[in-house]
């Protein structure tokens, strides 16, 4: 038996490394080997393979038939697109997603924080996307505009958890997000589009989302300033209506 399964036994411990197990799906290549999940997850191959196999049978994992490798299963696509279409934020902010695109002419998003990530729960395309298309997906948060105006309004011990693995981010930082108006983050490479983010606070002014939209990387700060002032505006009328998230 090795550390992690000794002091994960019982049924707490076994959600725990069926979780760990999940996470490690969702990293890297679409399918994993068996003895590659083992060896990351510090789990025996028995005590693996068992968890797989039940995870399999609730769908919540795939197995190939070809190679034997293992990935998510599509039980969890159902649950998220439950989760998705019955999200507070997502329902209060459909009423605008369509006239604000049409507004700024660019694609706008909205995202949450779930631990170390920040997660796109809608998006709605520019009409000029062009040939290539970023679905909604999840990001390193301290990266992405959505993502640091969601930790900047995190729970201390949520900040301090993530900065831990990125040096480059100083309790300065967070601070100074938190007072902007909006954050923009310039574009990292020649596929990813810069970013300006506002947080959604809903009626009790808690920081619950994050709406986003899509600039050019040679926008000018008058623009910058125009999307920023139109996202506020969106996201202060959206999460009036926002009881609970």
């Amino acid at each position: 038996m090795t550390d992690n399964e000794s002091g994960a036994r019982g049924g707490l411990g076994t959600i725990r490394n069926a979780s760990r197990l999940l996470e490690l799906l969702a990293q890297g290549p679409a399918f994993h080997h068996l003895t590659e999940l083992a060896q990351e997850s510090g789990m025996s191959v028995p005590t693996v393979h068992r968890l797989l196999r039940s995870l399999t049978i609730a769908k919540l994992v795939s197995q190939d038939p070809t190679t034997a490798r293992y990935g998510l299963g599509p039980e969890l696509t159902r649950l998220s697109n439950h989760f998705v279409s019955r999200h507070p934020v997502a329902t209060a902010f459909a009423p605008f997603a369509v006239s604000l695109r049409n507004q700024l002419n660019a694609t706008v998003s909205i995202h949450i924080l779930v631990d170390g990530e920040v997660v796109c729960i809608d998006q709605i395309d520019a009409d000029d996307r062009g040939a290539f298309r970023s679905p909604g997906t999840t990001q390193p948060v301290t990266r992405s505009a959505p993502g640091r105006v969601l930790l900047s309004h995190a729970p201390a011990d949520h900040w301090s958890r993530v900065i831990e693995e990125d040096p480059q981010i100083s309790d300065t930082d967070r601070d100074v997000w938190a007072r902007a108006d909006y954050i923009h983050v310039p574009s990292q490479d020649m596929v990813h589009p810069a970013q300006v983010a506002v947080p959604i606070r809903d009626a009790s002014g808690m920081v619950v989302a994050a709406l986003c939209a899509d600039v050019e990387s040679a926008a000018e700060a008058a623009q910058i300033d125009r999307t920023g002032a139109a996202l506020a505006r969106t996201a202060m009328t959206c999460g009036r209506t926002i009881i609970h998230a």
